[in-house]
């Protein structure tokens, strides 16, 4: 990819643009959105025709860049990044397919899963300023792991005598 776009970034370069890119993304910084309109027009004329490539035009747009994501990131003010919106959800979705509690395995097999996907997931977001992103997605993830532990007791009793070998006393469960 990076031999195919050379000649973009060449000619982003002799245009003056700020640009940012990772193997087919891009973004690419103008001072105002008639030249942001302007370069949207212009690019998709070379890529397609001289290099003869597709452009997506559903992930093109000219917008103000906190209201874009890029790689999973997005630009907060100050020059700070952050974690984009869809890129939780799409934890919270392979969170919930881990602990999914028809997948008939064991309690240490479903957490070793799920802390091999957030091991992952932390450390390719670790530059992000997301601390309270985490501490939710830690308290919803207990959460989830909870409803799993008492979800597999089934019957009253199993549940009153897991309750009791955590500490709770007998007049309480």
């Amino acid at each position: 990819m990076n031999l195919l776009l050379d000649d973009l970034n060449k000619e982003l370069e002799r245009r003056g643009h700020p640009f940012c890119r990772y193997a087919d993304d891009s973004n690419i910084d103008v001072q105002t959105k008639v030249a942001g309109e302007r370069v949207l027009a212009s690019l998709p004329q070379l890529l397609e025709g001289t290099l003869r490539l597709r452009v997506n035009r559903e992930k093109s747009a000219v917008a103000f860049i906190e209201d874009r994501k890029f790689l999973g990131y997005r630009l907060l003010s100050g020059g700070r990044l952050g974690i984009g919106p869809t890129s939780l959800d799409r934890a919270k979705a392979r969170v919930r397919e881990i602990t999914r509690g028809n997948r008939g395995v064991n309690l240490e097999q479903l957490t070793r899963e799920l802390n091999s996907f957030l091991t992952g997931w932390v450390t390719y977001f670790r530059l992000a300023a997301c601390k309270n992103h985490l501490r939710e997605l830690a308290d919803w993830i207990r959460r989830k792991l909870r409803c799993v532990r008492l979800k597999r007791c089934k019957r009253a009793k199993t549940l009153a005598d897991f309750f009791q070998s955590l500490g709770v006393p007998e007049w309480n469960c």
